[in-house]
């Protein structure tokens, strides 16, 4: 992380504000950009990972301060763990009313919960559920989101993600919860298939 920081040219008192994936308008960039500029602490810093084809999104961050901004793209994939590591924060900002944002589970949450980076997100609907278990903050209001950046980066965590996301959000997880699914649906059929096949699946994770 240290390393890799330095090489990016982050100080150990920069805080970095970091997205990784595909820039789109229903992701909240626009909004994160906007908070950014009104957060004058020159310290937090942002770091995108991904192409920016977004006309409109390339103008907001050409806005900021050279020195609090930089994209980089062609980032090998099995690379990303290590860009991840350089984040303070992950912010997700999506569009609570997009579509997709009403049923998905992003990437980019599991990813931090591997990695052990706060979130910041929006009230969508599929991410309240993190938030009541305390493994994320929703921000409401997007006039909020300025003075909610700076409240989780002055914050120091001491929950385990990592864990969370293994006991909860795992393929291993997800197999137990379709097999006990599947077994009470077939408890009055003596076919017992369904439950061996999915204890060799449970078996081999």
């Amino acid at each position: 992380r240290n390393e890799l920081r330095e090489k990016l040219g982050y100080k150990d008192s920069d805080k970095v504000i970091l997205f990784i994936g595909t820039v789109r308008r229903h992701k909240g960039i626009l909004e994160l950009s906007e908070a950014l500029q009104q957060i004058r602490d020159n310290k937090v810093k942002l770091c995108i990972i991904g192409d920016i084809d977004d006309y409109q999104i390339k103008k907001s961050l050409n806005k900021l301060d050279k020195n609090r901004f930089i994209n980089l793209s062609n980032i090998d994939f099995n690379d990303i763990p290590f860009y991840l590591s350089i984040g303070d924060l992950i912010c997700l900002y999506q569009n609570p009313t997009s579509p997709i944002s009403k049923f998905q589970m992003p990437s980019k949450v599991t990813d931090a919960l591997a990695m052990g980076i706060p979130l910041l997100t929006s009230n969508a609907k599929p991410l309240k559920n993190l938030e009541n278990v305390g493994f994320l903050k929703c921000v409401d209001n997007k006039k909020d989101l300025a003075n909610s950046i700076q409240k989780e980066l002055e914050k120091k965590s001491t929950r385990n993600y990592r864990e969370y996301l293994l006991s909860t959000h795992s393929y291993k997880y997800g197999l137990i919860k379709i097999n006990e699914i599947v077994q009470k649906n077939l408890s009055n059929q003596k076919n017992t298939f369904p439950h061996k096949l999915f204890e060799r699946y449970i078996n081999d994770m």
